[in-house]
């Protein structure tokens, strides 16, 4: 058993994570260097120790202290299968930590569980950086959902990733029915990239470039007819520079659009009347140039 434990500890001491056998007692009968960390006592105190006493440092099992504890040993023991649970627990100094545990049966022959091997990871810090990333997340979307614009995140397959109201209200989907789907198709109605149909395409720009873009399109719209957009895409990069996405800001110019049409055949039309009427006074002069011409000559006397 002895010459067992050495091997066991040259491979898991090399290992970060805390590894710990207990038998069916709850008794520890192994722990790596690593778990100096998790426990009060060095991993050869550790030995002889009941897991309890270490983790919620109770003189009863978790699960007959607390009822609805997921206490994975006893799990392993009555199923004999492999098990997973993130647990946290509270130090002796008053601090939280959060652990990520599997736990799998060590069995003789005949399938009894002699043991169940714990292999613990501390999850503590990502645990936290997952909960500021999903704050900056909310942030980011309170303030995406603010701006009236139709706004998209989308990948370099042109797949959407996120979508705010403002582009669900153009589209007239739901956002179940955007999340995966290419950009072009639900704007175009087509079934390749847009840039590849001879459209101006800002977010295949900010791909290739690296740099913001804008250009403007028109869209299908909701069912109330088509409507023209003017799109401005802005990279977003890793930290080797490389575009990973671009976030398409979609601003539904349909009236600004139609005045300027409605301005510019209105300049149109001044200009050909213009033309026209400048060509008629031309005309005019040329007409009483000729009159004046006539009343200048002598009328000739009929005999």
């Amino acid at each position: 058993m002895n010459e067992h434990h050495i091997n066991l500890s040259s491979i898991t001491d090399n290992i970060s994570d805390y590894i710990v056998v207990i038998d069916n007692n709850y008794t520890v009968t192994f722990a790596n260097e690593a778990a100096d960390d998790l426990f009060i006592y060095n991993s050869n105190d550790v030995v002889g120790k009941k897991c309890y006493e270490l983790s919620i440092d109770s003189s009863l099992p978790c699960h007959k202290k607390d009822s609805s504890f997921d206490c994975l040993f006893d799990k392993v023991i009555r199923t004999a299968k492999a098990t997973f649970a993130t647990h946290t627990h509270s130090l002796s100094d008053g601090t939280q930590r959060t652990y990520e545990i599997s736990a799998s049966p060590i069995k003789r022959r005949d399938g009894e569980v002699l043991q169940v091997i714990e292999v613990i990871r501390d999850i503590t810090a990502r645990k936290e950086a997952e909960k500021a990333l999903l704050g900056h997340q909310s942030f980011l979307s309170s303030v995406l959902e603010g701006i009236g614009d139709g706004v998209v995140v989308l990948n370099s397959n042109f797949e959407i990733l996120s979508a705010n109201k403002g582009y669900l209200k153009q589209v007239g989907k739901n956002i179940e029915d955007v999340i995966g789907q290419h950009c072009f198709s639900l704007s175009h109605n087509l079934n390749k990239p847009c840039y590849l149909a001879g459209e101006d395409c800002a977010v295949n720009r900010s791909f290739s470039t690296g740099k913001q873009s804008a250009a403007i399109h028109k869209h299908r719209g909701n069912g109330s007819g088509p409507i023209y957009v003017e799109t401005k895409a802005y990279p977003l990069k890793d930290s080797s520079g490389n575009v990973i996405n671009v976030i398409d800001v979609v601003n539904n110019i349909t009236e600004k659009y139609n005045l300027e049409e409605e301005l510019k055949k209105r300049v149109t039309e001044l200009e050909e009347f213009y033309d026209m009427a400048v060509e008629r006074e031309l005309k005019m002069v040329e007409l009483k140039k000729d009159i004046e011409v006539l009343k200048k000559k002598p009328e000739k006397l009929e005999i």
